[in-house]
């Protein structure tokens, strides 16, 4: 859970007091997110939890603090690994929906863990505290015994959302296809349609609303000297405004008041000049931000809302994205033709994809193709000998046009490749 702020070249987040936690460049953060491998948390996840507990004693195992602690750092390291915002809570969750489906699995189905009995447990899979602060009326450990009540009462029905690391397969399974759906220029099933039409193809068929934000809302804009606490006075009477969504009774019904005004058939009645005085006091009295001064930060507390909100803020911004031809990622094309990212190699920082890779493609096609590989050999003796004043540039031209004639003939018949090296070695 946190505060955070969208750019055009990603997120920021923010701590309680604005200041900034982690900045995203280039949408590097979500764009890596997708192709990591986290299948390793569902290995250790197991192993942490039969080393707190015995489940079919419904006992805490003796204590073990150094494998435990162990276990429980290397899934820390993952989890920050894959994604900025997946902090410890995140990791909570999982051995909490882990703990619950054993309980439900080893138990017998009309029989319910004692509340003593799951405190014991409890307290064993997170002995420094569980941080949870949705409920301030009663105690963690409190809280997710009532939830697992609930999922005893439901265990016949139990869905996938209650199974351990879901919210990060949810939003690893969404991402990856909403930026191949929507924003990926090589999906070649899509390169006939617009941006727009592939955005409405997508929600079409993964059942999912254009204007849904998540389950974010707004805490406050952010000026560039202060920030700007969200009131009633600052409710937007546009219709796309985010304030709509999700906002506090009073704000809430204060901008639908307005929304009636100017949407109501009498309006349409009105002369255009009382018209234009009513929509000015309007905007007089709610105090609309200016959009190139203010910057909503919202408050999000999930890992699906907080991709879901980014993707769809590259495709207002219509961002074109492709993936690296020599690191396989995504990255931001400025430009169609544009096909290596920037990003610096892990063997030689120094050099990036963009600098190493047409010439390694060029190699490679080469190498791969003995008819151009002889005429590339060919093609540098012949344009040395322009320095050295054996060839002009005019017969250089001429013999590069007929090299390339021949090679398309090659291509097509390689049994002439032997005739065609002869003719390249001729002065």
């Amino acid at each position: 859970m946190g505060h955070v702020l969208y750019t055009n070249h990603g997120l920021v987040l923010l701590d309680n007091d604005g200041s900034v936690l982690h900045r995203e460049q280039a949408y590097d953060d979500l764009f890596a997110f997708i192709d990591k491998d986290e299948s390793e948390l569902y290995i250790l996840l197991p192993e942490y939890f039969n080393q707190c507990i015995d489940i079919k004693k419904r006992a805490p195992k003796p204590r073990q603090k150094d494998a435990r602690t162990k276990l429980y750092l290397t899934m820390s390291n993952i989890m920050i690994g894959l994604h900025p915002f997946c902090t410890p809570y995140y990791q909570q969750q999982a051995i909490l929906a882990y703990y619950h489906d054993q309980l439900l699995h080893t138990i017998p189905n009309e029989e319910v863990c004692s509340e003593p009995c799951y405190h014991d447990m409890f307290h064993a899979l997170f002995p420094n505290g569980y941080d949870e602060d949705d409920d301030e009326s009663e105690s963690p450990h409190q809280a997710s015994y009532h939830q697992y009540l609930a999922l005893h009462r439901n265990r016949f029905k139990i869905a996938t959302q209650n199974k351990p690391f879901y919210d990060l397969y949810q939003a690893k399974q969404f991402t990856s296809s909403y930026l191949y759906w929507v924003l990926d220029i090589q999906a070649k099933p899509f390169k006939d349609n617009t941006l727009q039409q592939r955005s409405n193809i997508f929600q079409h068929c993964h059942h999912m609303k254009a204007n849904r934000i998540a389950s974010a809302s707004i805490d406050y804009y952010l000026g560039h000297e202060e920030q700007v606490q969200l009131s009633a006075d600052s409710i937007s009477i546009d219709n796309n405004s985010p304030f709509m969504t999700k906002a506090a009774d009073t704000q809430r019904y204060l901008a639908e008041a307005l929304q009636t005004v100017v949407s109501d058939s009498a309006y349409d009645a009105l002369s255009p000049d009382i018209k234009k005085d009513l929509l000015s006091t309007i905007r007089k009295n709610t105090g609309r931000p200016q959009a190139d001064i203010y910057f909503p930060v919202y408050r999000i507390d999930s890992l699906f809302d907080l991709l879901f909100i980014e993707c769809q803020r590259m495709t207002e911004t219509k961002l074109s994205i492709r993936r690296c031809l020599k690191c396989n990622r995504y990255f931001v094309a400025e430009k169609s033709n544009i096909k290596y990212c920037d990003r610096p190699l892990d063997d030689n920082p120094a050099e990036t994809c963009r600098t190493t890779g047409p010439k390694e493609s060029i190699i490679r096609k080469i190498r791969n193709n003995p008819a151009q590989y002889e005429y590339h050999k060919a093609y540098r003796t012949h344009y040395a000998r322009i320095r050295t004043g054996k060839v002009t540039q005019p017969e250089f031209t001429a013999w590069s046009k007929e090299a390339r004639r021949r090679l398309a003939l090659v291509n097509e018949n390689p049994l002439l490749l032997p005739e065609y090296k002869e003719w390249l070695k001729k002065p």
